[in-house]
């Protein structure tokens, strides 16, 4: 079924339900599906048809998830877009991909390249003035939206996921978290994200209401929205789960009416685990998933405790292996490669990469080393491919180190993942130069070319980079340089 058609019963049946409310204006089911419709007739107006991607650099408002949903309705691709991208940014997204048309906030600078339509006052008159479009496009195979990730080269690449298979990993939400039609959760990481899209989009479908509060935000602003619109669910990278527990009191739940309190992203310290339960309140989750493999596992408030450390066990319908470099399964208690398959996780990579690693016969690698204990448990071990995890934010390596050897005087270079106690990981790079910048210059540069949390929060500039018999870069000796 095409996920439209899901808020097309949400709004027969929940018509005067709030569905999305921002700092704007508030959208009932019924209020959603009409702005839905009369968005798909402007895009087809557009030319937007069957299979023709389509991206949209909007800030968290009503109208981000109603224009995803119109391009459904359509049969069109989505191409979520962070509006943050600097112009080089967008150009390479643009060079990959070849959107049909892209919606940009009208504040915004975009690559002059983009095929652009201003998302501004005059494309919102015009959306009002449009009739409804009733067509829902049939094929629930289809291709419905792209989660951006990074190729073996560093170009701009993305797991594609059919209507079927993202509905069916946002039902992970409603089982094994229990998202319900009576919920009402706090959207506080952009929805651009597939970490703030999900947990969105399934609140969406099953008939809740979400309440988008994109960032910035003080911890009083976050907890007067949590207090002022009744919140029972809300999810959260590390940054803003350490933020919360800086106002919380010894011997009082800062967040009594909270029911859900999800973390993702990355793994917070076990200690900061028990502290959240202790202060923030008892109903803590934890889910490790990836771009191409969807929900995979989730850790639930009573097992904390008995299994510290784990990301929990497979969720429903998920299917997890830890296997060797030969790709046979390894015993319980052995490390190696991950790997996992599910109804509801990507169906491949576009475009096709045939170095990629992330695909093999059914089964998606995130890239990551685990073991799985006895009792079916999953605890991570470190990562094998180029993926870092910034406070819930992919960033991948190849893009920034590409970025990093377009700057003059820089010759090599390779980025790592540093620890950080509140974000997790940061990029650190290492270089090899000329003899002719310094790092500050090489900071600068990487700022006019990539967003702000991909750029390198450390730089060393080496004599050289350590490399293995066969040439390549041996990344573990520079992560252990880091702590040396």
């Amino acid at each position: 079924m095409n996920i439209a058609a899901y808020i097309a019963a949400n709004a027969r049946y929940r018509a005067d339900k709030p569905a999305i409310v921002d700092t704007r204006e508030s959208l009932t089911y019924a209020g959603l599906d009409d702005r839905v419709k009369r968005i798909a007739t402007v895009l087809a107006r557009a030319g937007v048809g069957p299979g023709d991607l389509v991206g949209a650099a909007l800030f968290d408002s009503v109208d981000l998830p109603a224009v995803w949903l119109a391009v459904a309705r359509l049969g069109g691709v989505n191409l979520p877009m962070d509006w943050r991208w600097t112009v080089a940014e967008q150009r390479r997204i643009n060079e990959t991909f070849r959107p049909r048309l892209v919606l940009g906030e009208a504040s915004r600078k975009f690559d002059p390249g983009l095929p652009l339509v201003s998302y501004d006052d005059a494309w919102r008159a015009t959306v009002a003035a449009a009739p409804p479009y009733d067509g829902i496009a049939p094929n629930a195979d289809a291709a419905f939206i792209l989660v951006l990730s990074s190729g073996t080269t560093g170009a701009p690449q993305a797991a594609v996921y059919p209507h079927v298979n993202y509905v069916n990993m946002i039902s992970a939400y409603w089982t094994d978290i229990g998202i319900g039609p009576d919920d009402r959760y706090l959207s506080v990481l952009p929805i651009a994200f597939a970490a703030g899209r999900g947990m969105a989009m399934a609140t969406l479908v099953r008939g809740g209401t979400i309440h988008l509060m994109p960032p910035l935000y003080e911890p009083a602003e976050l907890l007067q929205a949590i207090r002022r619109w009744s919140i029972d669910t809300i999810s959260v990278v590390p940054s803003i789960a350490r933020m919360l527990l800086a106002e919380a009191k010894e011997g009082e739940l800062l967040l009594p009416g909270i029911r859900r309190f999800v973390t993702v992203g990355a793994m917070l310290f076990p200690e900061e685990n028990q502290a959240i339960r202790q202060r923030l309140t008892p109903n803590l989750y934890d889910y490790y998933g990836s771009a191409g493999g969807g929900m995979t596992t989730v850790m639930s408030p009573h097992e904390f405790d008995r299994k510290e450390g784990s990301v929990g066990r497979p969720m429903l319908g998920s299917v997890v292996e830890i296997v060797d470099d030969e790709h046979r399964p390894l015993p319980a208690g052995e490390t190696g490669r991950l790997r996992c398959r599910a109804p509801g996780m990507a169906i491949g990579l576009y475009p096709p990469d045939p170095d990629s690693a992330a695909f093999r016969d059914g089964w998606h690698y995130p890239g990551d080393y685990a073991y799985i204990d006895a009792d079916g448990y999953v605890f991570l071990q470190g990562r094998w491919n180029d993926v870092i995890i910034r406070g819930g934010m992919n960033i991948f390596a190849p893009e920034v180190e590409r970025a990093l050897l377009t700057c003059a005087g820089v010759r090599e270079a390779a980025v790592v993942g540093m620890k950080s106690a509140q974000l997790g990981e940061e990029p650190a790079a290492f270089v090899v130069t000329d003899g002719s910048t310094d790092e500050r210059t090489i900071l600068r540069h990487c700022r006019s070319l990539i967003v702000a949390y991909k750029v390198p929060k450390l730089i060393r500039i080496v004599a050289e980079l350590p490399r293995n018999s066969t040439g390549k870069v041996v990344k573990a000796e520079l992560v252990a340089r880091l702590s040396s």
